[in-house]
């Protein structure tokens, strides 16, 4: 997809203003992505296309954090409400189990439904 730096004002702790331009943007911005750069500045790009949309999986690279945009039925206060890692899996004791699932989004909708634990 096509790629578009985004401009802030600041240079460090940028990923809620990138995140919130890129809601601005509409379907222009359907993913951002965020890299760290020497000196500690950050610089963050605006995506047309998203590894959803495309039904990928975002490739991984040192020093870049990459968003995309989901839909839910829930809003939360915070700039983004899930953090992926692919190629990774969570080792511990699961505080709760859900099978038969119907897809990610299905599992993403119990996540924020659920009440019992923060």
């Amino acid at each position: 997809g096509n790629r578009e730096e985004i401009q802030t004002n600041i240079d460090i702790g940028i990923a809620s203003e990138c995140l919130s331009q890129c809601t601005g943007l509409a379907e222009e911005c359907l993913a951002v992505t965020l890299q760290n750069e020497r000196g500690g500045r950050q610089r963050c790009f605006s995506i047309d296309t998203s590894a959803g949309v495309d039904q990928t999986d975002p490739d991984s690279s040192t020093g870049v954090t990459y968003f995309e945009k989901i839909c839910s039925s829930r809003v939360c206060d915070k700039a983004w409400s899930f953090t992926r890692v692919p190629q990774y899996e969570f080792v511990g004791i699961a505080n709760e189990e859900v099978r038969d699932v119907q897809g990610i989004g299905a599992c993403r909708e119990l996540c924020l439904a659920a009440k019992s634990y923060v």
